[in-house]
């Protein structure tokens, strides 16, 4: 394991950097023994580092506490954040090793690197690396302390939408579960209730786009007897349409089993050793069990809006074949006229040329057809 974390560090100097920011969105979360406060705010670059360590003020009434930093990526894939700055914020954040390797190739799905002795008899944070259609999250979390450092870097969209509504809605989320900052999975749990919210509105959305297509058509569940039917140009426009809602479909279906798959990590996870996490963690095992149970019935509401989709694709794919043969056959009809026409006109042509050439010929003045020497010396 020592070999790849290593190897990590090596490789991500191969991880590219944009124009970094001035500023960073930073969220800090802080439990007392009353109450759970939450505070959104924006950070210089120069201040970063410390701000995602408590001040010693807080650090003495805080039973735990969470910070988070949110870092734009581009389309490109590149962070928009000083290379140099980032590397520190990952050694801020006790988030280096293997993780590293897991930022460059943006790779999927869920990581957890459990806490392990130091050299020096000091306890590492559990490590934790997730990645879904709505963006790239790690955090360490620090049991002896109770601290969570998060890094959360948003996607410019999931289709559903842009960087800054995720990250709002992620915020939203994490807000109405802070009560939880001191369960190791909490933000794992955060990403899985968007997930869920995500799954629910993909199929809202591609609902309403496949009975639109099946009016369309006048195929299907959805028909209106005031729909005409379409023609060759605008039938390839919503074969483009469905086209878009399969592949959709098949990505939201693949998040079905990514989302049960996280939320059986909820369920099985080992309970924290200590009581108020072993509580929070039976709770969170609650909720968990309900999405579960929510996000299996949505599986089958997208398995049944897929088949509807196919079944469309093969419907537009008849209708357009037929408007090609009758689009075929006109041509034919007409090239038969043209034919006809062009048959006239050449026996036309046969039967008045050689007249026409003859008089031509008789009416050249230099030719003397009353003369015994026809062709004069002027021809």
């Amino acid at each position: 394991m020592d070999g790849l974390q290593e190897q990590a560090k090596d490789l991500f100097q191969n991880q590219k950097f944009a124009a970094p920011t001035a500023r960073y969105s930073l969220v800090e979360i802080f439990q007392y023994q009353a109450s759970t406060e939450s505070h959104h705010k924006s950070v210089l670059a120069r201040d970063l580092l410390d701000s995602v360590n408590c001040a010693a003020s807080q650090l003495r009434s805080a039973t735990a506490r969470l910070y988070l930093v949110k870092i734009d990526r581009n389309n490109a894939g590149q962070l928009q954040i000083a290379k140099q700055l980032f590397l520190d914020l990952l050694h801020a954040c006790r988030l280096e090793g293997y993780v590293q390797y897991l930022i460059e190739h943006e790779s999927y799905g869920l990581q957890h690197f459990t806490s392990t002795m130091t050299s020096g008899n000091l306890r590492n944070p559990d490590i934790f690396y997730i990645n879904t259609v709505s963006g790239m999250l790690l955090w360490s979390y620090d049991s002896s302390s109770v601290a969570t450092r998060a890094i959360f870097m948003p996607r410019n969209s999931n289709s559903v939408f842009d960087n800054v509504n995720i990250f709002n809605a992620f915020l939203s989320t994490l807000d109405h579960q802070k009560d939880f900052i001191n369960y190791p999975w909490l933000l794992q749990f955060v990403c899985v209730i968007e997930l869920c919210r995500w799954l629910d509105l993909v199929h809202g959305f591609e609902l309403q786009r496949i009975r639109l297509v099946e009016e369309q058509t006048r195929h299907g569940s959805w028909i209106s007897e005031s729909q005409e039917k379409l023609d060759l140009q605008q039938l390839t426009e919503v074969s483009q349409s469905v086209g878009f809602s399969v592949s959709a479909l098949a990505n939201a279906v693949r998040h079905v089993h990514i989302a049960l798959e996280l939320l059986n990590i909820n369920i099985s996870s080992p309970p924290p050793s200590a009581t108020s996490s072993q509580s929070k963690a039976e709770l969170v095992r609650e909720a968990t069990r309900l999405l579960s149970r929510q996000v299996h019935y949505r599986k089958l509401d997208l398995e049944y809006l897929q088949e509807r989709s196919k079944n469309q694709v093969s419907i537009i794919f008849s209708l357009i074949s037929q408007k090609s043969t009758a689009t075929s056959l006109e041509i034919a009809s007409s090239s038969k006229n043209d034919s006809s026409s062009m048959k006239v006109l050449a026996f036309m042509t046969m039967f008045f040329l050689p007249g026409t050439f003859f008089a031509t010929l008789f009416a050249v003045p230099s030719l003397h057809w009353t003369e015994d020497r026809i062709i004069s010396d002027r021809f």
